[in-house]
C-alpha cells in the first residue's frame, strides 16, 4: 500500500547502522511516515535502502540497548528514533541516483509518497 516515506540522508558509513540495530535518528517529526529510505552520500549518491517502520522512540522508550547505540545522555531533545520492524529493511535492487542535479542532493529528511520513490528514475527528480 502506498504511504509516506521520510528519506534520510547518510554518509556510507551509516548503512551499517542503518541495518543493524535496525533504527534511524535522530528525527523530528510532524507527522509519523510509514517508511524510511536511506540516501547515502558520495561517493555512492543514491537511494539504496527502504525500511518500514514498527514505531518511533524518543529518549524515554527506547529500548536501553538503543539508547546506549545512540550515545544516552546525548539524545537531541525532542527527536526520535524510527526503530523498524525485524526482517523489513531491504536493500534495493536498483538504486535510485541522484542523477545530474547535484545540487539537490538531500541534505536533510525530506518526505515523499512510496509510490512516487517506486516511480523515481533519479533522486533529483523525487525532491525537485
Amino acid at each position: 500500500p502506498d504511504g509516506s516515506v521520510l528519506i534520510c540522508p547518510s554518509r556510507p558509513d551509516g548503512v551499517e547502522f542503518f541495518k543493524r540495530p535496525q533504527a534511524w535518528g535522530f528525527i523530528r517529526l510532524s507527522e509519523a511516515p510509514r517508511s524510511v529510505a536511506l540516501y547515502v552520500s558520495a561517493p555512492v549518491s543514491s537511494i539504496g535502502y527502504l525500511a518500514e517502520v514498527d514505531r518511533y522512540a524518543d529518549q524515554g522508550n527506547a529500548p536501553p540497548d538503543l539508547r546506549d547505540a545512540y550515545g544516552g545522555d546525548q539524545w537531541p531533545k525532542g527527536k526520535m528514533v524510527a526503530l523498524f520492524k525485524p526482517g523489513h529493511v531491504w536493500e534495493l535492487t536498483e538504486p535510485i541516483p541522484l542523477g545530474d542535479q547535484r545540487h539537490l542532493a538531500p541534505r536533510g529528511p525530506r518526505a515523499c509518497r512510496l509510490s512516487d520513490l517506486r516511480r523515481a528514475a533519479t533522486v533529483g527528480a523525487l525532491i525537485a
